[in-house]
């Protein structure tokens, strides 16, 4: 059965995606505007903004590891590079960097 690209544009679903190799360039791929889907491609990509409590959350995780600086340093370099990544690829918003919430920050999208 051959199946059109405007037919299965319309079969479409909310499809969540989860894991580190999900960038917002890959899906600006399928969400630009020659694309039937432009409008129904979204992404959230949560981030915590606070270096030291990815420390924390090493050492709660990982405490034969030790405190683990460098390693939380790269996941902070890591979220704010998503963050450049959304505003670069998402010009109206459809892409958004979300910090992880927490009693002072609870989460609102």
């Amino acid at each position: 059965m051959n199946v059109s690209a405007p037919s299965a544009a319309n079969q479409l679903e909310t499809i969540p995606l989860e894991g580190d190799y999900v960038l917002p360039e890959i899906l600006a791929r399928h969400g630009d505007a020659a694309s039937p889907n432009a409008a129904r491609v979204k992404g959230v990509w949560l981030y915590e903004p606070d270096e030291m409590q990815i420390v924390r959350n090493y050492a709660s995780r990982e405490p034969d590891e030790g405190e683990q600086a460098g390693r939380a340093r790269v996941s902070w370099l890591y979220g704010q590079w998503l963050i450049q990544e959304c505003e670069r690829y998402s010009p109206f918003g459809q892409y958004r960097a979300v910090p992880l919430p927490n009693a002072a920050n609870p989460f609102v999208y």
